[in-house]
């Protein structure tokens, strides 16, 4: 994402999707060409193949989740601002999942 319309949970208003297997506890992802600006990824673990994040009725994910930063609010979706880096000064990233 580029914005934060749309961040984290619509990927229709994302610049990139990009989608890969899990093969073991790490996935690697080469994710360009983007054009140098503020991004904030958010990933998550698909884990029934419906292709969305799937919640609970209180809109808590029940499957694993990540966003660039590491930032996991406590009672809210992380906002864009919270999750944006700079590219391409910030070239690689780790993203710790949350299940």
């Amino acid at each position: 994402f580029n914005q934060d319309q749309g961040f984290p949970f619509s990927s229709e208003q994302a610049v990139k999707t990009v989608k890969t297997a899990a093969t073991g506890s790490s996935v690697a992802l080469k994710i360009g060409p983007l054009q140098p600006g503020r991004y904030a990824l958010a990933l998550f673990q698909d884990t029934n193949q419906d292709g969305k994040l799937n919640t609970n009725w209180l809109g808590i994910p029940r499957e694993g989740y990540g966003v660039s930063n590491n930032f996991f609010p406590t009672f809210r979706a992380p906002q864009f601002q919270e999750a944006a880096f700079s590219f391409p000064q910030q070239t690689e990233l780790t993203i710790q999942m949350k299940y």
